[in-house]
C-alpha cells in the first residue's frame, strides 16, 4: 500500500495490530516486542502522533471502509437495528459500532452526558442525520417553537 511504504517494519506491524485490536498499547506490545505496558503505551502514543503513521492509518481505514463517511452510513444502519425485535441484531449493531469507534479513536477521552434521544426517528431520518448531520425538519421546527415560548 503506497501510504505505508515510508514506514518501518515495526510501524507497519503496529498499524496492523492496531487495526485488529483497536488498542494502541496491545499493538505496541506485539509490534515492538516489549513487555512493559507503560512502555507500550508510550510507544503507541508517540506512534499515533506521527504524521506518517496517521496518514497511513487514514488510508488503511479508508481502504477498509472505516472512514468517517463510511462510519456515518454504518452508524445509521445500526442505529436503525436498535429498534429491531431481535436482540441478536441489537447486540450485533452495538458491538459493530463499538469496535468501529474504538479503531478510529472516535471515543472521547471522558464520558459526556448526551441528552439527544433518537427514539421515534425514522430510518430515513437517521440515515440523513448520519450522512449530513442535518436534523429532521419536524425536530428543527420544535426547537424554534420551544425557544420562542
Amino acid at each position: 500500500m503506497p501510504a505505508t511504504t515510508a514506514l518501518t517494519i515495526k510501524q507497519r506491524r503496529f498499524l496492523k495490530h492496531y487495526l485488529k485490536s483497536g488498542n494502541g498499547t496491545q499493538a505496541a506490545l506485539v509490534a515492538y516486542d516489549v513487555t512493559d505496558a507503560n512502555t507500550a503505551r508510550s510507544i503507541a502514543t508517540e506512534n499515533l502522533r506521527k504524521p506518517a503513521l496517521r496518514t497511513a492509518l487514514a488510508a488503511l481505514l479508508e481502504a477498509e471502509q472505516l472512514s468517517n463517511r463510511a462510519l456515518r452510513r454504518i452508524h445509521a444502519h445500526y442505529l436503525a437495528l436498535y429498534a429491531s425485535p431481535d436482540p441478536r441484531e441489537q447486540a450485533l449493531g452495538l458491538k459493530a459500532l463499538h469496535l468501529a469507534y474504538r479503531v478510529t479513536g472516535a471515543y472521547a477521552p471522558q464520558r459526556h452526558e448526551v441528552d439527544v434521544a433518537f427514539h421515534g426517528w425514522t430510518t430515513q431520518e437517521l440515515q440523513r442525520f448520519a450522512e449530513s448531520g442535518e436534523w429532521p425538519e419536524r425536530l428543527r421546527q420544535g426547537e424554534s417553537d420551544g425557544e420562542q415560548g
